[in-house]
């Protein structure tokens, strides 16, 4: 008798998830060591390893299956609305910390406190269109938090369907829809469906910053020519992120050793002989989290002012926008903001953000009078060191291939631009949309055997 999945549940699914995606990250690990020169037989070891566990959760999924004579029902269709007075959104919000939480995109960027915060610093005069997918039960099981901008944004035209959190200057990374697992498929061509019954509000789709390897990329492949979409993905930055050991001395281990020597000792040695007192300071929330944030604030100020140049903390809603979904962060315990003093006075600071087992490594600053001493790097490197404590699963330092984050991770994450147009947009278009498809194809077909 044949096999037949189970429907996996939700538990299930996340470990698989996980399991396959850690697996992902440790092949171009392997890749990139192979082409350094790196003995990466531990890595190789630890791949065969997830292998092993992927194959035995795959067939606890398998069942006879049922026999002829008691046919299997269609699954219900699921109902999609919009949300479009933000006040709305507010009593989504233990429905959207669980979906999210299950979903195959659980990243501090699509939570409710990102995505809402968002909305109220950079929304108006733009349009919001939030849609939420429900089973016939009421289950939440989808959600695209979505704008149409009413006049040109940043990187975005004037009449663009965008993700809330996207043309800003304080983009969120890994943007995404959220599904739940178990009705994926259904509830992406649910959004898609309501998305356009709306189209008069809306000329194209651009949903920015999404990750490539997400699993919705295959299945909105399948569904956009039946509903007489042309889709182009246009590649953007990439991020610089790693999977943790379980210790320091491990993440160390497998550094090249000109950076595991600076890490391991020297700039630690140096800072001992040139200071009498060397302090590394958390807040995880503390009333005095404000106070530290601003402090944090002018370091990064600072250091940008002395290369003659502006960080995003240069513009004030930026900065307003960033300092507020902080602290709501800190009221759920997501926050950490870290610190290092030497001989009293304050030189470095670094906000990160936690969030699903990982640690999202958002921003910082540091005195440019003790940048000799490297003290950045000091802080960097105790940031990784306590989140490796805290048993995180994932550090990552976000999009943009800077060298200092090289030196600490050789994992990659591609970012992407969908464009997605109705097929009457014209002929140009419809050219630029079929190149795309066929990249975006071959990107998939990549993520697929990586996986």
């Amino acid at each position: 008798m044949s096999a037949a999945r189970q429907p996996t549940t939700p538990d299930r699914a996340a470990r698989l998830a996980a399991l396959q995606d850690e697996r992902g990250r440790l092949s171009r690990l392997i890749g990139e060591g192979k082409q350094r020169g790196e003995d990466v037989s531990e890595q190789i070891a630890r791949s065969r390893e997830l292998s092993q566990q992927i194959k035995q959760l795959e067939a606890e999924e398998t069942t006879p299956e049922p026999p002829a004579a008691e046919p299997l029902t269609e699954p219900a269709a699921l109902q999609g609305a919009v949300l479009s007075d933000p006040a709305q959104w507010a009593d989504l919000r233990e429905e959207w910390d669980e979906l999210l939480a299950q979903s195959d995109s659980p990243c501090i960027f699509l939570t409710w406190e990102w995505v809402t915060t968002c909305w109220r610093f950079y929304g108006p005069p733009h349009t919001p269109l939030l849609v939420t997918v429900r089973t016939p039960e009421g289950e939440l099981v989808g959600l695209a938090p979505c704008f149409v901008t009413q006049t040109p944004a940043r990187h975005l035209p004037r009449g663009a369907l965008a993700f809330i959190g996207s043309g800003t200057e304080a983009d969120g990374d890994y943007l995404d829809l959220i599904l739940h697992p178990r009705f994926r498929a259904q509830a992406l061509e649910t959004i898609l469906d309501v998305l356009l019954a709306q189209r008069p509000l809306w000329s194209q789709i651009v949903w920015q910053h999404v990750a490539a390897e997400t699993p919705a990329l295959p299945l909105l492949l399948s569904a956009l020519g039946e509903r007489g979409l042309l889709l182009a993905a246009v590649p953007e930055r990439r991020t610089v992120c790693g999977v943790l050991p379980d210790s320091f001395a491990a993440f160390l281990e497998n550094l090249p050793s000109r950076h595991r020597r600076r890490f391991a000792g020297q700039i630690a040695r140096r800072l001992e002989r040139d200071f009498g007192s060397i302090e590394y300071r958390t807040d995880a929330g503390s009333e005095a989290f404000v106070e530290r944030f601003h402090a944090m604030g002018r370091l990064h100020s600072q250091r940008f002012e002395s290369k003659g140049e502006h960080g995003s903390f240069a513009n004030e809603q930026c900065y307003q926008f960033v300092l507020e979904t902080s602290r709501l962060f800190a009221e759920r315990g997501w926050v950490r903001l870290r610190e290092l003093h030497l001989d009293g006075r304050l030189v470095a600071s670094r906000l990160g953000f936690l969030y699903a087992g990982t640690c999202y490594d958002f921003n910082g600053g540091f005195d440019p009078e003790y940048a000799t001493h490297e003290v950045s790097h000091a802080l960097l490197s105790r940031c990784v060191e306590d989140s490796i404590a805290e048993r995180v699963g994932v550090y990552d330092l976000l999009a943009g291939e800077h060298f200092y984050k090289t030196q600490y991770f050789a994992g990659r994450r591609s970012l992407l631009t969908l464009n997605l147009w109705p097929q009457e947009a014209g002929a140009t278009a419809k050219v630029g949309a079929r190149l795309a498809l066929r990249e975006l194809r071959r990107s998939v077909r990549r993520w697929r055997s990586r996986a």
